[in-house]
């Protein structure tokens, strides 16, 4: 279980990286949706923006993660959170989606409860601590 978690943790401060490094091409007006193949995250998602800080990005995610088995939505939310390089990286939503089927990522679909830290951010880097509980 530790080392779910550890890769959870790692994952989650990547795609908050990204969200933050994200939020600001949005503000200078690049497009946060490069065409992919599959599905891409809604217009209709709640959006980075340079408002969110890196801790408000990573609650965003989790708190969707854990509605994955009730709101068709979640892994989409999530997914309109990582960045562009992430998602080029990723492609398209419905590949994240298997992604997140990984043993290894699992425990971040419906957890029970998470804590997010405070946010380290050095230059264009952030780095936030979260640590999930497991259904399981």
């Amino acid at each position: 279980m530790f080392d779910a978690i550890t890769r959870a943790v790692v994952c989650l401060a990547l795609a908050c990286v990204g969200a933050y490094v994200g939020g600001r091409l949005a503000d200078r007006q690049f497009a946060l949706f490069p065409e992919v193949s599959g599905r891409t995250a809604d217009a209709s998602f709640a959006q980075p923006r340079p408002e969110y800080d890196p801790h408000d990005v990573v609650k965003l995610q989790l708190e969707a993660l854990a509605k994955a088995s009730t709101d068709k939505h979640a892994i989409g939310q999530c997914y309109a959170f990582a960045s562009p390089q992430n998602r080029q990286q990723v492609g398209s939503l419905d590949h994240f989606e298997h992604l997140l089927q990984n043993p290894l990522y699992r425990p971040l679909l419906n957890h029970s409860a998470a804590l997010v830290g405070k946010a380290l951010i050095a230059k264009e880097t952030a780095t936030v601590l979260a640590t999930v509980v497991d259904r399981g």
